[in-house]
């Protein structure tokens, strides 16, 4: 058995159709035109070719009836082998964005005609842009290597395309030129090298070879005989106005502004001459004989550029008499430079925020002369001490020195502070990082940062506190401001004294003894007054170093008892008798508790309190005594504090303690509440 599948079956059936309509043809011929199938004008040949009418009436319905293998032609080609082809088409070529090149162009502009020629290379078979001029040039004729191209396609927007194939090739446009003053020629795709060649025209836009702004700009050329009544803006000469900002600082540089005034619209090139020295940074300007030649398109309103300029001691800028343009000149000058101007003032600057500039505006043939120089350094040191701490903690047999040096210096180097010789280095920090240096018999050797810096430095010393309490002696080797000294005393340590340079901690105690010395003397010459002198000074020194406060409520209660015991209360009433006598009980409660228990037993106990007081914003006010000085000489002042140890306090306090006791019993007996005789019973 054979089976036969797929499409090519579809084929034969077509054929079996092509071969029925032959056979069935000569029937419908006859039938049409009543023409006799066995003629005798007939060739012999053809007429026994020609089928029979019953042949041709069998072979008839066999056109009909070939079948048509609808389900094998929907099947090929498939939906995804479609979708390949379609990618495989549309596919861009590797070259993509650079496959073609305009490597040169010619431009003829001669009356009312235009040709371009150009030199293109293609990579791949693609489409190229065509310069265009929109509605005032008319292509008339696009050729592609000598022959007519057989198309071109026009984009929506108005630009051509002309499709290439690979390899080199010339290409010719030309066409008529519209009525007009001015014909904007656009360069889609600019070309490498450029040519121009007029009659009847000017251009603008091109120089040295090269398109400058992407548009080369044709202006018609007008004859004397042909003015009309209103000028176009196109004929006007270019007038601009340049504006050049000079920057004197660690670079010299100039930025220059062109600004269009005339034409208002109309595309110009001018020549603007470059300041003496100047380099332009922009690599599209063309510089020739020291001008650059700029171009402004049509509707562009300005141009800028950047230059650099070398340093020199002198620069002379000129506005020349004949010059088509206004010029402002901008001066930013930097603090490490000094300037001096000649030739016309300066005008007023249009912003003063900022930084200050000078402003020049000068007129045609003025010249400004500049004369630039570094000012000249003062002599000083390079490395500033601006603030330091030095703080020291004496215990009973070491101190633990420490001190702080926020610097400024504008270079690099070396710089050695002195250190007793017996001083331990603990620990050296540079801007908060640990720095492991130590120093050689005292030398103790710094780097030296640029800028601002902080070094930290600590340090043991085998000595403790003693009757005069320094701080170690610490030379920085240049003078300091802003310095802090801080001595902290152990607890075993009763200060008495301290001095210092600056302002600093006061003991406000001996001050206060001074005031109670003064006082002592002027109650004991009281006629009515309860001690004597050396009483009154006993009990105020024992008391001087807890509380003044305790000290006048004893005195007020010693005084206020030798009052009671001079009262006549025989004629007073029994209420008020009872009332002052309550009184007296509850104010001598309150009197001698607080001399035995704030008295006595705090002297016996707490720590002396010698009236402290340190300068507003100083450290060691709370825990020991602080000193501060605007400035200092190379070596850190040295403030010194008195002291003894604190069992002397403990012993003076235990002997004026003994004291009050016996006093205490002395004074008694004759108290206002002894009876009967001052506590007398009514009926």
């Amino acid at each position: 058995r054979f089976l036969w599948l797929g499409p090519v079956a579809l084929g034969l059936w077509r054929i079996v159709g092509v071969v029925a309509t032959a056979l069935f043809a000569p029937l419908l011929a006859r039938a049409a035109f009543n023409l006799p199938l066995d003629a005798p004008w007939l060739p012999a040949g053809l007429r026994r070719v020609l089928p029979r009418p019953g042949a041709a009436a069998a072979a008839g319905p066999l056109r009909f009836a070939a079948p048509t293998d609808r389900a094998a032609a929907q099947a090929y080609p498939s939906t995804e082998l479609l979708n390949e082809l379609r990618t495989r088409l549309t596919q861009p070529p590797p070259c993509r964005n650079s496959c073609a090149e305009i490597i040169s162009a010619e431009v003829r502009a001669d009356g009312d005609r235009l040709e371009v020629e150009l030199a293109a290379s293609a990579l791949a078979d693609v489409a190229v842009a065509l310069p265009q001029a929109g509605d005032l040039w008319q292509l008339e004729r696009v050729e592609v290597d000598g022959r007519a191209a057989p198309f071109a396609l026009r984009q929506g927007d108005g630009s051509a395309w002309l499709p290439l194939t690979p390899g080199a090739h010339r290409l010719r446009l030309s066409g008529r030129l519209a009525n007009a003053e001015t014909v904007q020629l656009n360069f889609p795709q600019p070309p490498r090298t450029l040519s121009v060649s007029t009659r009847g025209w000017d251009a603008a836009g091109a120089s040295n070879g090269r398109l400058l702004a992407g548009s080369l700009e044709l202006i018609r050329r007008r004859s004397a005989g042909s003015a009309t009544s209103e000028l176009a803006p196109s004929e006007f000469a270019p007038f601009v106005k340049v504006t050049r900002h000079f920057s004197f600082d660690l670079d010299w540089g100039v930025r220059s502004v062109v600004e269009r005034i005339a034409p208002r619209a109309a595309p110009l090139q001018v020549s603007i001459p470059l300041a003496p020295g100047e380099s332009l940074l922009t690599s599209e300007l063309e510089v020739r004989d020291g001008a650059v030649t700029l171009a402004l398109p049509r509707g562009a309103a300005s141009a800028t550029w950047s230059s650099l300029l070398p340093r020199t001691e002198t620069l002379s800028l000129t506005l020349p008499a004949d010059a088509q343009r206004t010029e402002e000149w901008v001066f930013a000058v930097g603090p490490e430079w000094n300037v001096q101007f000649e030739g016309f003032p300066p005008s007023l600057p249009p912003n003063e925020g900022g930084q200050w500039s000078f402003h020049f505006v000068p007129r045609a043939g003025e010249t400004l002369n500049l004369t630039i120089r570094r000012p000249a350094p003062a002599p000083g040191q390079t490395l500033a001490i601006d603030s330091v701490v030095h703080r020291s903690e004496f215990g009973r047999r070491s101190v633990n020195g420490s001190l702080q040096l926020d610097y400024r210096s504008t270079q690099a180097g070396r710089h050695t502070l002195t250190l007793p010789a017996e001083a331990r280095v603990t620990e050296v920090r540079v801007n908060g990082e640990p720095v492991p240096i130590r120093p050689d018999n005292g030398q103790l050797p710094l780097s030296v940062l640029a800028g601002r810096n902080l070094v930290e430095i600590q340090w043991t010393m085998p000595r403790g506190a003693g009757f005069i309490t320094r701080p170690d002696a610490i030379d920085l080797g240049i003078p300091a401001s802003n310095v802090r000294t801080g001595i902290v005393l152990p607890q075993h340590r009763w200060p008495l004294l301290a001095r210092g340079p600056g302002v600093g901690t006061t003991i406000l105690y001996w001050g206060e003894i001074v005031v109670f010395l003064a006082l002592a003397w002027a109650l004991s010459r009281w006629r009515r007054s309860p001690l004597r002198l050396h009483e009154w000074l006993l009990l105020g020194l024992g008391l001087s170093t807890l509380s003044w406060p305790v000290f006048a409520t004893v005195a007020a209660w010693l005084i206020v008892m030798r009052w009671r015991e001079g009262w006549d209360h025989a004629g007073a009433r029994r209420w008020v008798f009872h009332t002052v006598q309550v009184v007296l009980a509850v104010f001598s409660v309150v009197a001698l508790s607080s001399l035995v228990f704030s008295g006595v037993r705090y002297g016996l106990l707490a720590t002396p309190d010698m009236s402290l007081d340190a300068p507003g914003g100083s450290f060691g006010a709370a825990d020991g005594f602080a000193w501060f000085l605007d400035r200092s000489g190379t070596t850190l002042p040295r403030p010194a504090v008195v002291s003894v140890p604190m069992w002397v306090y403990r012993v003076l306090m235990f002997a004026w303690a003994a004291w009050i006791a016996v006093a205490l019993g002395r004074w008694s007996p004759s108290g206002p509440f002894s009876p009967p005789r001052h506590w007398p019973l009514y009926a």
